[in-house]
């Protein structure tokens, strides 16, 4: 099989600061955290093209290879970990252009920027930039903050994006020389001569409000997008020269995911319904949606399909922007009438028509491209195999049942076609980290070959298990055990955040997962046996089990299965049973401490991770919450089913870790918990990571926070290497 091997900086994917010899080698913490995580796979439309991002220690660079042999060329070079990362990567059609953000998080409520390193000296750059494949030279398009996805043009000549507004701006638009704007790309391949200005950028604002999600029309003179009115949304259409956009069939509803035909006169949307003001919080509740197709010229619409008005007929909000395709003269989208999450096709010329299912069967779809044709969709789904995704194909029509891609051991996504209709996805197992590969029948070939010291060898193959609950509620998970080690090894239960997330048998295609996968395989090797868990509130194994009524702060009910594992753990031969922790981060933090709290007699110790602590503070920012006709009761539930409702039963000890620039749960939740532990009395230490975010933007501050969980484990466990 031949493979290539990509160099990024030292260090970085050939891991040859780790070497270690063959006989004497461990796993250590910095060799599993080290494992290349590959994104954001895209494909030239008229080239035989693909580019992706591949990150090792914190660097994040982009790569480009073509058909047939797909050599690797990297296109980027930057060497520091530094927080900012490669975002929004987009491909013109004819392949000679790539174009991506490069940034932190985007701003607070306060309006500050993300700066993870604390650098005093400027502020964090975050840049647009274009680079011509050819020739590697980098230019940057503009220092705005994108909102969402970069677009190119079909024709290769503009990029637009969003901010609070549209931001067009020419690809091809000469200017003069200009040594200032040299700091901003000074980490591009190109560091010849001088580089050129930034272009200036056409804004188009949003009168009031804000806009999304841009889409180029099919002969680039015209954008689609979103326009946010907060309690209403439009779509709207700017044609390029023009002073004033048009809105597509404007009502008191919002309007969200436009998508054009192949011709460019229509343009199809998804509107979603409010709920009324004073609904209730604690039952759940529809989000209805239908889907319509707009006449571009006149503004008209017509509603193609209405979901439907029971629960299970609600907005599909984690798979929708995949999934809602424009494909030919079919709508495809997703969605779960059924309790699973299906695609669905329905013509487009249809009024209140019937969808046709394309994916029958116990199966949730996630990733989904169409072929260049528009006839084919490529998708992936966990049919036959619950705990990997595989890629499945089917056509458009529905014309045949769908027929499977791949299968085995491995776990698929991205998959995307290339102009000349070759497959390639992004491929991972067990031992390995997802690659670029390409996939032509039975035979797969990846593209990048990690460095010959990579520790595929130490690593190990976790055993799927199902854990069931008092209340008969069957939950997914992964046991993680090395050989060898001590005759009765400490035990963990990693619960992952979301918590809408899928926890599967290889590493994952989410960044934090990635490396929380790697630091299982760490524990395991360490002494450990780790059981992760899929509790009730996950995907993929349908909406009854992602969406049940009781769960999170509306009562708890996944404690249940937290509970079945820990005792699944306690009893698993091997396993000393005073010895068992858990540990997770955000919702998997929360239900850490909850976990400590409501079977104190079962866990010695646990670590929390960036955890709410409380959901009535949590909400307070929610115009709904605060305006819910049941408010009192939900916020006394909201309390009751937080950890600072459990302070009487929490006995500890514990181990709280924040970081400081939180933008998803305000570190303000582990301040006041970590007073209310105090009042307490209950034991605990703490980790502060200054001017870090939720998900962790620099690699230096896992290795920081993996460290001290492991060292303190260690110490309340008993080192799990005796």
């Amino acid at each position: 099989m031949h493979r290539h091997r990509i160099v990024v900086a030292a260090g970085a994917l050939a891991l040859g600061s780790l070497a270690v010899p063959r006989a004497a080698r461990a796993l250590t913490l910095e060799q599993a955290l080290s494992a290349p995580w590959s994104s954001q796979l895209v494909a030239a439309r008229a080239a035989p093209r693909i580019a992706w991002v591949t990150e090792a220690r914190g660097l994040g660079n982009v790569f480009v290879a073509d058909a047939p042999g797909f050599e690797p060329r990297q296109l980027t070079r930057y060497a520091a970990d530094d927080g900012l990362s490669v975002h929004d990567l987009a491909i013109s059609a004819d392949g000679k252009t790539v174009v991506f953000s490069h940034r932190a998080g985007g701003p607070n409520d306060s309006g500050e920027i993300a700066n993870p390193t604390a650098d005093v000296s400027e502020r964090p750059r975050h840049e647009v930039v274009a680079i011509d494949v050819a020739t590697g030279r980098a230019r940057a398009l503009s220092d705005d903050l994108v909102t969402s996805s970069v677009a190119i043009s079909p024709d290769g000549k503009w990029a637009a994006w969003t901010q609070k507004d549209l931001v067009i701006v020419s690809l091809s638009e000469p200017a003069a020389p200009n040594k200032a704007a040299d700091k901003s790309v000074d980490k591009s391949p190109d560091k010849s001569g001088d580089k050129p200005a930034m272009p200036k950028p056409r804004r188009i604002p949003a009168v009031h409000g804000s806009t999304g999600r841009a889409r180029w029309s099919p002969d680039s003179k015209a954008l689609a997008y979103e326009v946010r009115r907060g309690d209403h949304g439009f779509i709207a259409v700017y044609r390029l020269g023009d002073d004033q956009v048009r809105y597509l069939a404007p009502a008191m509803d919002n309007d969200i995911l436009p998508r054009w035909s192949a011709d460019g006169r229509s343009v199809a949307f998804i509107r979603g319904v409010n709920q009324p003001r004073g609904a209730p919080a604690i039952p759940l509740e529809l989000a209805p949606f239908s889907l319509w197709v707009a006449d571009v010229a006149s503004g008209r619409a017509h509603r193609v399909f209405d979901a439907g008005a029971a629960l299970t007929d609600g907005y599909p909000d984690m798979t929708a922007e995949k999934s809602f395709v424009y494909a030919g003269d079919h709508l495809v989208f997703s969605w779960e009438h059924d309790g699973r999450n299906h695609i669905y096709s329905v013509p487009a010329g249809a009024t209140d028509g019937k969808p046709r299912l394309l994916t029958p069967g116990e199966l949730d779809t996630d990733d989904v491209t169409l072929s260049p044709d528009g006839k084919t969709l490529i998708y992936s789904s966990n049919q036959g195999d619950l705990d990997r995704r595989h890629l499945w194909r089917v056509r458009v029509d529905g014309g045949g049942p769908p027929e499977a891609v791949t299968r085995g051991d491995s776990i698929e996504w991205a998959p995307v076609v290339t102009a000349d209709g070759r497959l390639v996805c992004i491929s991972s197992s067990a031992t390995t980290p997802g690659v670029p590969t390409e996939i032509a029948g039975a035979k797969r070939r990846p593209l990048v070959a990690l460095a010959g010291d990579f520790p595929a060898a130490e690593l190990v193959t976790p055993a799927a298990v199902i854990i069931k609950a008092d209340d008969g509620t069957e939950a997914h998970a992964q046991v993680f055990r090395a050989r060898g080690g001590a005759a009765n090894k400490p035990a963990l239960v990693f619960l992952h955040g979301g918590p809408v997330r899928q926890m599967m048998l290889g590493f994952h295609d989410l960044r934090y997962y990635h490396y929380t996968y790697a630091m299982n395989q760490f524990l395991a090797a360490h002494g450990y046996v780790v059981l992760s868990l899929n509790y009730r509130g996950g995907i993929m194994y349908g909406r009854a089990f992602r969406e049940a009524q009781t769960l999170g702060w509306r009562g708890n009910a996944e404690m249940a299965e937290i509970r079945a594992a820990g005792k699944y753990l306690a009893a698993l031969p091997g396993v000393d049973p005073k010895r068992l922790g858990v540990f997770g981060a955000s919702n998997g933090g929360y239900l850490t401490v909850m976990a400590l709290a409501r079977d104190p007699q079962l866990w010695a110790t646990g670590v929390d991770v960036m955890g709410v602590h409380d959901w009535s503070t949590f909400f307070e920012r929610d115009a709904a919450w605060a305006a819910a006709s049941d408010h009192a009761a939900a916020q006394k539930l909201a309390v009751d089913s937080s950890p600072v409702g459990q302070l009487a039963t929490l006995k500890g000890p514990l181990l709280v870790i924040a970081s400081d620039d939180d933008r998803n749960v305000p570190v303000s939740q582990a301040v006041d918990f970590i007073l209310k532990l105090r009042a307490a009395r209950v034991p605990f230490e703490q980790l502060m990571i200054p001017d870090e975010e939720h998900f962790l933007d620099r690699w230096h501050t896992w290795l920081t926070i993996e460290r001290a969980t492991v060292e303190y484990l260690d110490r309340k466990l008993g080192s799990a290497t005796r």
